[in-house]
């Protein structure tokens, strides 16, 4: 099956938020990265104005969350759908968010968002929610090389990826998920390496008026896994320092006490099997 990862979100933008909205609180996860970063580094946390490019916007529930915490966020995706689903959500919220049709991988464009900022740099670029692992070895690495040639000595890169153990066991099954009117179908087929997993999203849709009839479209991407310890040696070339820390470690023990529910409890039930990597630029 041929991998079109832009048609495949097109495919499921409707449903997009719906299934995050189910399976995730994405935006307490930002939250909780955020004020670790802070809690880290109080200079960052002091500037008065904070300018975030937010790779694989989605939906924008990652961009509304940022945007709560008083950042200026410009909200970057490749599919047409999902960014008229962000915009028409942050014009509900009353949210100043600009979102760009754009792919993060076009260096050339990425040029004409940053140039036509009138002042000020890029203080943080993220990409949350495992937007990486959908990206091959070589492409991540030319966006991590961008990252470092676009960032301001302590400015961070803030970014997920999925551990081997997700993509041995969790992309080893299939899904289904009920929206009620719509069903999502998600078959996966894992290589013999583990490396790369073929997805194949279903959606079925039910016919106006119809009680067992339904529209079918599929679309394909892919996933794949990268190694978190040939990234860190990568990341250290570039010019970052790294706090590279696992999602089901207790190692969010400062911010204990600020919430009812332990950080490091909210990121074991809710984002299992999870790399994330906070990287000052030095």
């Amino acid at each position: 099956m041929e991998a079109n990862n832009r048609e495949a979100y097109d495919l499921i933008a409707e449903v997009y938020g719906l299934w995050q909205n189910k399976h995730s609180e994405s935006e307490r996860y930002v939250e909780l990265l955020m004020d670790f970063i802070d809690s880290q580094d109080p200079d960052f946390a002091s500037r008065s104005q904070r300018r975030v490019l937010d790779y694989g916007a989605a939906a924008g529930q990652t961009s509304s969350a940022l945007a709560r915490l008083g950042y200026e966020v410009h909200g970057i995706d490749f599919s047409p759908a999902l960014i008229a689903e962000a915009e028409a959500g942050a014009r509900d919220a009353g949210m100043a968010i600009r979102f760009h049709l754009a792919d993060f991988l076009d260096l050339e464009a990425m040029d004409r968002i940053c140039s036509s900022w009138e002042q000020g740099g890029i203080d943080l670029i993220a990409a949350f929610l495992d937007t990486f692992n959908h990206l091959r070895h070589e492409d991540l690495l030319a966006v991590l090389a961008d990252a470092s040639n676009r960032l301001d000595r302590g400015a961070y890169l803030l970014f997920d990826l999925y551990d081997d153990e997700y993509f041995d066991f969790f992309l080893g099954q299939d899904y289904v998920e009920d929206f009620g009117s719509r069903y999502l179908v998600w078959r996966n087929q894992l290589s013999e390496d583990g490396l790369v997993n073929q997805a194949e999203f279903t959606l079925f849709e039910k016919c106006d008026g119809g009680e067992v009839l339904y529209r079918r479209k599929s679309a394909h991407l892919e996933e794949f896994y990268h190694s978190p310890e040939a990234l860190s040696r990568e990341l250290d070339r570039l010019g970052f320092d790294l706090d590279l820390r696992h999602s089901e470690d207790e190692f969010f023990e400062v911010l204990q006490g600020r919430d009812a529910q332990p950080w490091g409890d909210f990121l074991a039930q809710n984002y299992p099997n999870r790399w994330i990597f906070c990287c000052r630029r030095r």
